[in-house]
C-alpha cells in the first residue's frame, strides 16, 4: 500500500489523474461510496479528534514551529512538541475545540459520522457554539454577529466587508436562537462545502433522518447551492490537499473526493439521475399486503439491474379509506423504508431485493418509490382505490414539479392522482396500477410477469405464488429465468377464478370513472365504483351482472336520467383478467331503462369485467366498471 505522502505526490505530479467513478447524481454518489467511504474506524472519537489536532490539521513553518489555524475565526496556536500536553489539550486550553462541518444534530452524532476527520474542523470555541446547527447561506450585511481572531461580536466592525469575517444572521434570544444562518470566512468557504458535499455523500441517510423525512433532505437541498458557489470561487489548495491525505492515513487511505477532483461535485448534486431521462434502473416489482384471514408475508420488492446501490433508496406509504383524500400513513406499522444494500445478481444482469413491510393493507393504499436524488419514480395505487393526496412527499413533489391530476378533478385538480398522476407522467406507462384482493390465501403475490431487461418490459399479472427476493417466476431477461425455468416466449397461465382479483378493471375504466364528482370517485374495499344515487352528476345506472356467475348469458340493467343522455348509444365492453378486450355490445339509452345481455357460452371460465359507457350530449364520457364470473 502506497503511503499518503507518496501518493500525494503522485497526484500532484499527475493533475490529471484518471478519477475513478463515472456517471451522475446518485449513481455517482453509490460509486464515490463503494470506493472512498472508511470502513469502521479503528479509533474512536476522541482518539479521532486527537489526530485532528496532531497530525491532519496541525501544519510546520520553515523555522520548525507547529501551528493550528482556526477553521472559521483564522487564530492560531502554536504547538509545543515538549510539552506534557497533547496537541489537542494545548489548544483546547487556548478555547479551541472541534467542529462538526456537518452538525451532530443533522446526522453526525453517532459511528463514524460522528468520527470521520473529512468533516471536523478546529474552530474557537466561542464561533463554534455562535454557528450551533445553523446551515451554510449567504449572510452579508444581514449579519447579527461577526467573528473572527477575538471571538464574535455584535458590533459591526469597519474591516467586516475584507472577507475575513465569519458572519451569523439569527433570531431570538439568550440560549433559543432560531431561522439562523452561518456564512464562514472566504478563505475556507470552499473547504467547508467539500466537506459538507463529502458528509452528504457517505451519510446520506444519517443526514436525512436526523430530521422528519424528507425534511433533512431539503435541509441539506437548501444549502446545495450555495455550497457549489463557494467549492467553484474557492478550489482546492496544496494545504487542503495535503490535510485529506493526512485524515486518509487514518481511515483506510481514503480522502475526500471532492479535494481530489472537484468537477465530481456537479455531476454527483447537480446533474441527477431522473434529469437524464430514459428508464429507471430501479423499480417496485412484487408486492403482498393482505389475504384471507390475518395478513402474512406482507411487503414489496424492489428489482433492477444487479449490484444497483440501493443506499438511501426509500418507500413512501400512503392508507386511508374509501377514496378519500388523506394523509401519509400514520397509524399504521408502516410509513417509510429505508435501503442500504446492493441488488444482488441473480441472472447475470437483473436481480431483486424484499422488503418486509407490516400494516401495508388499509382499504385504500398508495405507494411510492424515491431515488436518493428525492425523485419520484413511481407511485402505486394497490388498493383498488383511485385517490389524490393532499400532503407529504409525493405531493411536495409533484407540486415542485408542476404536475397534477385529472383537469376534472375540481378543488383536487392540483394534488397527485394514484393513478393519472404517477408511472405514467413518469414515461413508465403501459402498465395501469396493480390491485391486491383481501380475500387471496397466504403465500401470493402481485408481481410483474414478461421478458426483458427493464420495467417497461413486464406487465402486471398475478396473483402468483410469492417469490419474495428473486424474480417472479414468469419473469426473465432474454436468456430465460433460472430458477423457475421459465423462458421468453413460453405462457403465463391464467390463475384460478378463486385466486384472481379485479386486476382488469383496468387502467382505461378508472380514468373515465375520474370523471365522475368526487362523491363518485371513491370505491369499496372491494375496487368497484359505488353505484350511482341518481341526480345530474349521476345521469348513468348500472346494474350488477346477473346471474353471477355465469355459464351461457348474463345481463347488466341499465338506466340513464330523463334528458341527461338524450338518445346517446350506452357501449358495454368486456375484458379478461390479463386486461384483453373480448366483445362490445351496445344498446340505446332511455329514460325507462335497458339491459344488456351478454351472451358468454364461448367465454372462457374466469373472471371479467364490462365497461358501460355512455356520452352526454355535452360530450362528457361517464363510465361505470362491473365484474362478473364465468363458469363451466
Amino acid at each position: 500500500m502506497r503511503s499518503p505522502s507518496l501518493l500525494l505526490l503522485i497526484l500532484l505530479a499527475s493533475p490529471t489523474a484518471a478519477q475513478p467513478c463515472e456517471g451522475r447524481g446518485w449513481t455517482l454518489r453509490a460509486c464515490l461510496r463503494a470506493t472512498y467511504k472508511p470502513a469502521d474506524l479503528a479509533l474512536d472519537y476522541d482518539a479521532q479528534r486527537d489526530r485532528l489536532f496532531a497530525d491532519v490539521w496541525l501544519e510546520t513553518d520553515t523555522a520548525g514551529v507547529a501551528r493550528i489555524e482556526g477553521a472559521y475565526g483564522g487564530m492560531t496556536v502554536v504547538i509545543d512538541p515538549d510539552s506534557a500536553a497533547s496537541p489537542r489539550e494545548q489548544a483546547q486550553s487556548r478555547s479551541f475545540n472541534t467542529e462538526h462541518v456537518y452538525p451532530q444534530s443533522r446526522g453526525a452524532s453517532s459511528g463514524n459520522a460522528r468520527a470521520d476527520l473529512h468533516h471536523l474542523m478546529p474552530v474557537q470555541e466561542a464561533i463554534n457554539s455562535a454557528r450551533s446547527n445553523f446551515p451554510f447561506d449567504e449572510v452579508g450585511d444581514e449579519a447579527v454577529l461577526w467573528c473572527r481572531v477575538g471571538g464574535c461580536t455584535a458590533t459591526r466592525p469597519t474591516t467586516s466587508g475584507d472577507g475575513s469575517w465569519s458572519r451569523i444572521y439569527r433570531e431570538g434570544t439568550g440560549p433559543f436562537y432560531h431561522d439562523g444562518r452561518f456564512e464562514p470566512r472566504d478563505a475556507v468557504k470552499g473547504d467547508v462545502a467539500r466537506a459538507a458535499f463529502y458528509f452528504a455523500t457517505m451519510y446520506q441517510v444519517e443526514a436525512e433522518d436526523s430530521m422528519t423525512w424528507p425534511e433533512g433532505r431539503r435541509w441539506f437541498l437548501d444549502q446545495r447551492d450555495v455550497l457549489l458557489d463557494w467549492h467553484e470561487a474557492d478550489p482546492p489548495d496544496a494545504a487542503e490537499t495535503a490535510r485529506t491525505w493526512r485524515a486518509a492515513a487514518y481511515q483506510g487511505d481514503r480522502p475526500n473526493p471532492y479535494v481530489l477532483f472537484p468537477q465530481l461535485v456537479r455531476d454527483a448534486f447537480f446533474r441527477g439521475q431522473q434529469q437524464q431521462g430514459g428508464e429507471p434502473e430501479v423499480w417496485i416489482n412484487e408486492l403482498h399486503a393482505t389475504n384471507d384471514g390475518p395478513d402474512t408475508g406482507e411487503g414489496v420488492e424492489l428489482a433492477g439491474r444487479a449490484g444497483t446501490d440501493l443506499y438511501a433508496w426509500r418507500l413512501v406509504f400512503y392508507g386511508g379509506h374509501d377514496g378519500e383524500p388523506y394523509n401519509p400513513i400514520d397509524s399504521l406499522v408502516a410509513e417509510r423504508v429505508t435501503f442500504d444494500l446492493p441488488i444482488p445478481d441473480e441472472v447475470g444482469r437483473l436481480g431483486a431485493v424484499w422488503q418486509p413491510v407490516r400494516g401495508m393493507w388499509n382499504r385504500c393504499n398508495g405507494l411510492a418509490l424515491f431515488d436518493p436524488d428525492l425523485e419520484l419514480v413511481q407511485f402505486l395505487s394497490y388498493g383498488g382505490c383511485s385517490f389524490n393526496v393532499v400532503s407529504g412527499p409525493v405531493y411536495d413533489h409533484a407540486l415542485s414539479n408542476g404536475a397534477s391530476g385529472d383537469p376534472s378533478d375540481g378543488p383536487d385538480a392540483d394534488t397527485p392522482d394514484s393513478l393519472l398522476w404517477s408511472t405514467p407522467l413518469l414515461g413508465l406507462g403501459g402498465h395501469g396500477r396493480p390491485q391486491e384482493w383481501a380475500t387471496l390465501p397466504p403465500g401470493y403475490s402481485l408481481q410483474l410477469t414478461g421478458a426483458g431487461d427493464t420495467y417497461e418490459d413486464f406487465t402486471w399479472g398475478g396473483p402468483y405464488p410469492a417469490t419474495p427476493g428473486r424474480l417472479g417466476d414468469y419473469q426473465a431477461p432474454s436468456d430465460g429465468n433460472r430458477t423457475s425455468g421459465w423462458k421468453p416466449g413460453d405462457a403465463i397461465p391464467v390463475i384460478a377464478d378463486e385466486l384472481t382479483p379485479p386486476l382488469a378493471e383496468i387502467a382505461d375504466a378508472y380514468r373515465a370513472t375520474l370523471l365522475l364528482s368526487p362523491s363518485m370517485r371513491g370505491s369499496t374495499a372491494k375496487g368497484l365504483v359505488p353505484e350511482p344515487g341518481g341526480g345530474p352528476d349521476h345521469a348513468l345506472t348500472v346494474g350488477s351482472p346477473h346471474p353471477n356467475p355465469a355459464r351461457s348469458l348474463t345481463r347488466i340493467d341499465v338506466a340513464v336520467a330523463p334528458d341527461a343522455l338524450g338518445d346517446a348509444p350506452v357501449s358495454a365492453e368486456v375484458y379478461d383478467v390479463l386486461g384483453r378486450h373480448v366483445t362490445t355490445s351496445t344498446v340505446r339509452g332511455t329514460p325507462s331503462g335497458s339491459a344488456i345481455d351478454l351472451n358468454v357460452a364461448a367465454f372462457a371460465p374466469g373472471l371479467y369485467v364490462v365497461r358501460v359507457t355512455t356520452t352526454r350530449p355535452d360530450g362528457r364520457t361517464e363510465t361505470a366498471a362491473r365484474r362478473f364470473t364465468v363458469v363451466r
